[in-house]
């Protein structure tokens, strides 16, 4: 019924846009306007997020802290050093490289690297 046709905004976009032309949800959704207008602004919110990271076609944009790691990681530099460096605790660079993975669908550092340079997040 719901198949995933993006990450993030995607699948709710398309949940909506079922339950606004279910006919056999006819008169049980408060309003049909309502629900056209939330899927607008999904799909506005979801172009102007994809579009302030260039190519990056993920719905989450990487904080400043999180590139500030993902350029330290493309240094080859572990994640002691790189807490060392930031005045951070190494547990929060672990949580942040789990941020960085899931925002960039990869499943390891060097993905992580990797995507980023292919999509001109870093050099």
């Amino acid at each position: 019924m719901f198949s995933t046709i993006l990450c993030g905004a995607g699948p709710v976009t398309e949940m909506l846009e079922y339950f606004r032309t279910s006919p056999e949800l006819t008169g049980e959704i408060v309003c049909n306007d309502y629900i056209r207008k939330c899927i607008n602004y999904l799909q506005s919110d979801l172009l102007d997020q994809t579009s302030t990271m260039g190519s990056l076609s993920v719905v989450e944009k990487l904080s400043a802290r999180e590139l500030a790691i993902l350029e330290q990681m493309s240094l080859g530099k572990s994640n002691a050093r790189i807490a060392e460096e930031l005045f951070i605790s190494e547990g929060t660079v672990k949580w942040h490289c789990g941020n960085i993975y899931g925002k960039l669908s990869v499943k390891n550092r060097t993905a992580a690297v990797i995507s980023a340079i292919e999509l001109g997040i870093i050099n």
